[in-house]
Parts: C-alpha cells; sequence; structure tokens
C-alpha cells in the first residue's frame, strides 16, 4: 500500500449477461472453444463451424446505488488505503 495521496478512485459493479444455451441450440457437447467480448458470445464448434451471439444486455440494468469495490490509487497507481466507506 502507498503512503502517499490518493489522486483517483476507481469504483466497480457487478453485471450479469445470460445467454439461453438450450434457446440458442447449443449443444455444449459440441463446443471446441468460446470467448465472450462486448457482450458477445463466440463459439468455435467441433466441426470447425464459428458462431456469435449477441445478448440483450442493457447497461440502464446495472444497480448503479452502491459499487461492488471502491479503491483509492495514487498518481503511480499504486493503491492508497484510506478509511472504509459506511454503509
Amino acid at each position: 500500500m502507498s503512503k502517499e495521496k490518493a489522486t483517483l478512485l476507481e469504483t466497480t459493479y457487478d453485471a450479469c449477461i445470460e445467454w439461453d444455451l438450450e434457446a440458442l441450440g447449443i449443444d455444449t457437447n459440441e463446443i471446441a472453444d468460446y470467448f465472450i467480448k462486448w457482450g458477445e458470445l463466440n463459439i468455435t464448434f467441433k466441426n470447425g463451424d464459428c458462431k456469435t451471439y449477441d445478448s440483450d444486455f442493457d447497461v440502464s440494468s446495472i444497480d448503479w446505488k452502491r459499487p461492488t469495490t471502491a479503491t483509492f490509487y495514487d498518481k503511480n497507481y499504486d493503491e492508497v488505503e484510506l478509511l472504509k466507506e459506511k454503509s
């Protein structure tokens, strides 16, 4: 932990995106590889086919009331310990 003055406060918020694999007709036994980026599920199947599945994620569905984490950093991006946030 740094003893320097904090210059940045970073907060994170949890969000959940779901894909109904059954409704999409995806057999998980046929998946060779997958990755998720920008809210899109990208699957490479064992037969070589590659498919992208969009999500219906809506940024307004995030609970912005309270962050999951709040971290203070100094100018070197080293974490600075301050008093804990009151609930």
